[in-house]
């Protein structure tokens, strides 16, 4: 039988390099997470084209990290070690006084997988 996160979704193997992660990095990554990350669900409705007169709902899950667009190493460092996710260009912020943002951010649903169980690894 498969690894299953719940009931119905089956783990892929986008973290098959879990194994080989330190626990020091691991730690870090869930170190910078508890101060700069969030996890977020967003419920979602649009019509589909081939369906228009239905309309479709559903949930995005998001896991995301925001930091100065000067620490982008930092967030690169957090993309190699978690294998999956990408990260934003730099985006100005509303205040002309503060830092540009970049955001390293996972929404793929299998992506969402392999952060789960790299978190169930690394707890926060």
């Amino acid at each position: 039988m498969a690894d299953t996160l719940g009931p119905t979704v089956p783990i892929n193997n986008k973290l098959d390099h879990l194994p080989t992660v330190t626990d020091a990095d691991g730690s870090w990554v869930v170190g910078l997470t508890d101060g700069e990350g969030c996890f977020y669900l967003q419920a979602r409705r649009r019509r589909l084209e081939r369906h228009p007169d239905k309309l479709y709902r559903g949930v995005a899950f998001t896991f995301k990290i925001a930091l100065r667009a000067d620490d982008l190493e930092a967030l690169i460092k957090v993309r190699d070690i978690m294998g999956v996710g990408s990260i934003s260009p730099p985006m100005r912020r509303r205040d002309p006084n503060q830092n540009p943002l970049r955001i390293y951010r996972v929404c793929q649903r299998d992506d969402i997988v392999a952060v789960a169980r790299f978190f169930r690894r690394f707890p926060l």
